[in-house]
């Protein structure tokens, strides 16, 4: 009887070990508006070897898209992802892709990394745009002269200044404009089953739109097998228990 009363606490606690290895994973992301946008990036967690393995950042929610080159797409000032200062080598940041291989005037851009682990930040800056803002065409003032001529300067440089302000507009993103906009993270390590968070950039909430998800739970796949064999045993005991 003392033999079965110890093999019945060995199953139960393995079944209840299972749950233990759990814990909790937060993320936050937060915009920095202006010509050049900056992000930063950030998660905790009280699991021993769980990382981040990457971040997708997608704007279809929202009327934006990069400006990463010069050319037909977005207005004024362009910039390439970049100005990550220095946590590209802290997080072991080991590549950067976006949707369709199309960065400039796209949506949807992946990090990928080797080394991202809780409590580092990640941060780039890339120009963002709203997309080809609607301007006015200047009136060809070729061989007018006198008052029409002036007439026909004058209007031109009410439309130059018109067409400018809506370029600044269309150029210079804050942390409104940028509300809706979708981040998921990707969680693994060794033991660990693939974990994905999500949220949306919320101007509402502290800071520069920052987000926040819910944690969540993520047992290991070594605690799943525990679990498993301490269940296997109880049956066991209980079948053996019958034949007796």
């Amino acid at each position: 009887m003392k033999r079965f009363a110890c093999l019945r606490l060995v199953g139960l606690f393995c079944v209840c070990a299972s749950f233990s290895t759990a814990g909790t994973i937060a993320g936050s992301a937060s915009f920095l508006g202006g010509l050049n946008g900056t992000w930063s990036f950030q998660f905790t967690s009280d699991m021993a070897g769980l990382s981040l393995q990457s971040i997708v950042l997608d704007l279809s929610p929202t009327d934006l898209r990069f400006d990463s080159a010069a050319g037909n797409f977005g207005s004024g000032t362009f910039k390439d992802v970049g100005g990550f200062a220095g946590t590209d080598t802290t997080t072991g940041l080991s590549g950067i892709s976006a949707t369709g291989a199309i960065l400039d005037g796209g949506t949807i851009l992946t990090f990928n990394f080797t080394n991202f682990q809780s409590g580092s930040f990640f941060r780039f800056s890339s120009d963002v745009d709203h997309p080809d803002p609607t301007l006015i065409t200047l009136q060809d003032c070729s061989g007018r002269s006198g008052l029409a001529l002036l007439a026909c300067n004058a209007a031109n440089l009410t439309r130059t200044a018109t067409n400018d302000a809506r370029l600044l507009a269309a150029q210079t993103v804050g942390p409104n404009q940028m509300a809706g906009a979708l981040v998921t993270f990707n969680f693994g390590g060794e033991g660990y089953d693939t974990q994905t968070i999500s949220g949306t950039f919320d101007p509402r909430s502290p800071g520069d739109g920052l987000i926040s998800s819910a944690d969540v739970s993520t047992p290991e796949p070594a605690s799943i097998a525990t679990f498993g064999a301490g269940l296997a045993l109880l049956f066991a005991l209980a079948a053996r228990r019958r034949r007796a």
